[in-house]
């Protein structure tokens, strides 16, 4: 048992160590060497559930089906790529699970929990160098606008989450008291929609909400169910999360420089308008949506020697989230078997 434990980890590390590498040097995560995990760990999960851990397989087989589906509901809100979301796959699938050790029905949500965690240290750290190494000063007028919709999206959010909770209380009680890390996130897919879809943000909607909170208070004598601490700081998190990264979006290179995986900026797509070279990126949404290929990368270096041309673009900046995955799911791993 301990040595089939021993060799789905180092398949785990190698591939951690791999996908970071080719993330960080070309932008992508090679389904190949995904592919070639899956397969090894395939037949030493099935050596190791049906022989050793028969007790295990259901709660395996749960935990890996709710990390995925949050997994793909980060890549379809286009905060991580599809690369990204097969690596956590991989990731979970390859963890044995006696190893977790805790409670509740998918306690690799701890492994994103971290993931994001770090994520989210590296976007400040780099923003806060960015806006020193560029001189950027921030002006009082833009703080308060900024300080405006935080507080808007914020009380927005909140109003919906605690309906989702209270509900969550009054009919999940059980689930929700002992899955708190699964709450967190649905509440974490909650923001993202608000964020995300036109719907949610109506007045009228909100007001809706608002009142059907005000009355569920007010049948359970205002005690508010479920609504934990943590999952009203991690709201904010990711609300300040998305206004730092929207500020600090761009970065200019040499055209020289463009790469396969590279997502261009609406200035830089504007700017091959005026071109007859045949093959440049028409059109970008400036997300993971919009990442350019070979053909699209041998267009603008021919574009960049025309008429029309420039030895600079501007890029939308792509968060690494291959060595965030690599490195939360070892942190995750050595702090479990430390326990």
């Amino acid at each position: 048992m301990i040595v089939i434990e021993a060799l789905l980890l180092t398949i785990l590390l190698f591939t951690c160590v791999y996908a970071t590498f080719t993330d960080i040097k070309h932008g992508i995560i090679e389904n190949r060497i995904l592919a070639r995990a899956v397969i090894s760990g395939l037949i030493l999960n099935l050596l190791y559930y049906i022989v050793y851990a028969q007790n295990l397989m259901v709660s395996f087989l749960v935990n890996i089906a709710i990390t995925s589906l949050i997994s793909i509901l980060f890549y379809a809100y286009h905060l991580w790529a599809a690369g990204d979301t097969k690596l956590v796959f991989v990731v979970i699938f390859l963890i044995p699970m006696r190893l977790y050790g805790m409670s509740g029905v998918a306690p690799a949500i701890w492994i994103i929990i971290s993931v994001f965690s770090i994520a989210y240290i590296y976007v400040i750290c780099e923003s806060i160098y960015l806006s020193v190494k560029e001189h950027r000063t921030i002006k009082i007028r833009n703080l308060k606008i900024n300080v405006i919709a935080f507080l808007g999206q914020y009380i927005t959010c909140g109003a919906y989450i605690l309906l989702f909770n209270q509900l969550c209380g009054m009919l999940f009680r059980k689930f929700a008291e002992t899955n708190a890390s699964l709450m967190a996130f649905a509440d974490l897919i909650i923001v993202l929609s608000i964020c995300s879809i036109d719907l949610f943000r109506k007045k009228w909607l909100f007001a809706i909400v608002l009142l059907i909170d005000v009355i569920l208070c007010f049948m359970n004598n205002f005690a508010i169910m479920f609504v934990d601490a943590r999952a009203l700081l991690l709201i904010a998190l990711i609300i300040i999360l998305r206004f730092v990264a929207d500020r600090y979006n761009y970065k200019i290179i040499k055209t020289e420089d463009i790469k396969r995986g590279m997502v261009l900026s609406y200035a830089t797509v504007i700017s091959f308008s005026k071109s007859r070279v045949v093959g440049l990126p028409k059109t970008t949404t400036e997300d993971i949506r919009s990442r350019i290929n070979d053909d699209e990368v041998n267009s603008i270096l021919r574009w960049k020697n025309s008429k029309y041309g420039s030895d600079t673009i501007t890029i939308v900046r792509k968060i690494p989230f291959a060595i965030f995955i690599s490195i939360g799911t070892i942190l995750f791993i050595i702090l479990r078997m430390c326990a």
